[in-house]
């Protein structure tokens, strides 16, 4: 298993940088097309960046098949998949996730939590 972690910075424009960072990683690691995969990145980095707090980290371990991946962050709160409105601009995050991936889920931590996925890479 290959693995790497990845510190956050807590401002926007870390969710484009860590997006080419993780599509570099994965490409370098024979992963050439993981569009959902990367959908799935942005959207856990974009929700502790917004609603979390630094020290923000990324970690992704590939294996056989699959991909396990970690965005912790040190806020206070779990998320929660919500309902939003057809017209509400966000709210969808986690509704991604659950579509994209194996299967997710939080951990509550002293100071935080980590949010993981399991993302299946033998599918076609």
């Amino acid at each position: 298993m290959t693995e790497r972690t990845w510190h956050v910075p807590a401002h926007r424009q870390a969710v484009p940088e860590i997006r080419a960072t993780a599509r570099k990683y994965l490409a370098d690691n024979g992963l050439d097309d993981a569009h959902d995969l990367l959908t799935v990145i942005c959207e856990l980095v974009t929700n502790a960046v917004r609603h979390g707090r630094p020290e923000i980290t990324l970690t992704l371990a590939l294996g056989e098949g699959c991909v396990r991946g970690e965005v912790t962050d040190r806020g206070p709160g779990l998320p929660r998949p919500r309902t939003p409105a057809a017209d509400d601009d966000g709210g969808r995050g986690l509704q991604i996730v659950a579509a994209y991936t194996r299967s997710w889920g939080v951990i509550p931590l002293d100071r935080g939590k980590r949010v993981w996925f399991d993302y299946r890479t033998d599918v076609p």
